[in-house]
């Protein structure tokens, strides 16, 4: 059986010429063999392996492969549940364990949420039945400590499918429920995260939003409509915009919004003539993107599209792996900016007449982005911090290009700010300051430094 996603689309494809299709420089590639397999969403854990959750046929319950920095195999678990289940979303959160989302399928559809710690061994596990058909597409952890499961049901709607978020504490236990309809017979949530101020953005399919803004409350406060587009993975960005990922009218499409609902810059990406989705969205260490999906070809075959973008969005670089002359499909799902700087992407690769779960790991294409932007002087704010990953400190280097009133400081992964390091007037030229964070967790932290016209972001890996 092959069951990739849940989503609903109008395909056109022309004859484009096969040129298009090239090798993506990776590190290393690794392909799982299991019977009809996809890898939904993965995450890099504190020793530089990788937790991939997914699902194949032949199992009961959302199946999860433990690699080493490597990819190669630690262990695999099949987690049983009666009838067949998929595990679509892994999150790492705050006690250093794991959260994974998915849907069990037997009669209606019933939302998966479980906890597991590293060795693979069960926290706890709920199963929410709301009566109808209810599918979960993502999670994230709540400022609260519990967790936001964005997905789709019918159980308040016998005439199609609304987009649906179930808020739940720290255990698992519903605090709540949100719903959002409109008039068509299909639409989703694909994926959640926090805002900075505790509610939550959800990006959609429906025919009329493509982003959703609630508070913490539930309560809707603006919608994105929609205009021929559809989200399927946002970010909340330090300072309070989200970044969007989908598709437009056949294009990849990614869209910085504000928190007023406003779109300032939108940019799409694809082949001429192809069906181009982005479904896997990270935010890179030097404030860009990095960007997975797949294009459709003239023969309906999936490929995998990676692209590279900056801060403003413009194209760094861009890569579609396959061949038209190959009728063995791939497509990625979830992508991720490891912690040495290069990507890990998970999704599937059609290979002797099964799909199977794949892992990739590439780093950025040298050939295509030219220059070092550490080579100063030049006319723009840079920030880097070294080393990165570290452990207990690191020294935060950046260039101003004129005298500045600027603002440097520490966040975490909800956007709280918990270090000030510089909020003043400083001479232009180069600076330096070193943070100490041996009172932290191990984790990921952004530092940004802000003037009166720009701000600059990157991503720091705490390793104890």
């Amino acid at each position: 059986m092959k069951r990739k996603f849940t989503i609903l689309m109008l395909v056109m494809v022309l004859l484009i010429p096969s040129v298009l299709f090239a090798d993506i420089d990776t590190l290393w590639t690794k392909t799982y063999d299991v019977d009809n397999g996809v890898g939904y969403s993965l995450v890099e854990v504190a020793d530089g392996g990788y937790l991939i959750v997914g699902y194949h046929d032949y199992v009961s319950g959302p199946y999860v492969i433990r690699t080493d920095i490597n990819g190669d195999t630690i262990w695999t678990r099949n987690y049983e549940f009666f009838g067949e289940a998929d595990g679509v979303d892994v999150i790492s959160v705050s006690d250093g364990n794991y959260v994974i989302t998915g849907y069990k399928i037997y009669a209606n559809d019933d939302i998966i949420l479980m906890k597991i710690d590293d060795m693979s061994d069960t926290i706890w596990t709920r199963i929410y039945d709301f009566g109808g058909e209810d599918l979960a597409h993502a999670v994230c952890q709540a400022r609260d400590g519990g967790y936001i499961i964005a997905g789709q049901t019918t159980s308040f709607d016998a005439i199609g499918f609304d987009v649906f978020l179930v808020k739940t504490d720290s255990i698992g236990e519903v605090q709540g429920t949100y719903l959002y309809k409109s008039d068509g017979m299909y639409e989703a949530a694909y994926g959640v995260d926090t805002t900075s101020d505790g509610g939550y953005i959800v990006a959609c399919q429906s025919d009329s939003a493509s982003l959703l803004r609630f508070d913490s409350e539930g309560n809707l406060l603006w919608k994105l409509n929609g205009s021929n587009t559809s989200f399927y993975a946002v970010k909340t960005l330090v300072g309070g915009d989200f970044v969007a990922l989908g598709t437009s009218s056949g294009s990849l499409k990614i869209s910085l919004v504000n928190d007023n609902g406003y779109a300032y810059n939108s940019r799409n990406y694809g082949p001429s003539g192809y069906c181009t989705i982005g479904y896997a969205l990270d935010v890179t260490s030097d404030g860009g993107y990095i960007l997975g999906g797949l294009v459709t070809d003239n023969v309906l075959n999936d490929r995998v599209y990676i692209v590279r973008v900056n801060e403003n969005l413009s194209l760094l670089w861009k890569r579609i792996y396959g061949s038209q002359d190959d009728w063995d499909e791939s497509g990625v799902l979830s992508i991720k900016e490891t912690s040495d700087g290069d990507y890990i992407a998970v999704g599937y690769k059609h290979e002797n007449g099964d799909d199977n779960i794949w892992l990739l790991k590439l780093g950025e294409v040298q050939d295509i982005v030219s220059g070092d932007s550490t080579n100063i002087p030049n006319n723009y704010l840079t920030l880097t911090s070294y080393p990165n990953p570290f452990n207990s400190a690191t020294e935060i280097k950046y260039y101003l290009p004129a005298n500045e009133n600027i603002k440097l400081g520490i966040y975490n992964l909800l956007g709280r700010k918990i270090k000030t390091l510089y909020n003043g007037t400083q001479a232009a030229g180069y600076h330096k300051i070193n943070w100490n964070a041996k009172y932290l967790p191990s984790g990921i932290y952004f530092c940004r430094l802000s003037t009166g016209d720009e701000s600059k972001v990157i991503r720091m890996t705490l390793l104890k």
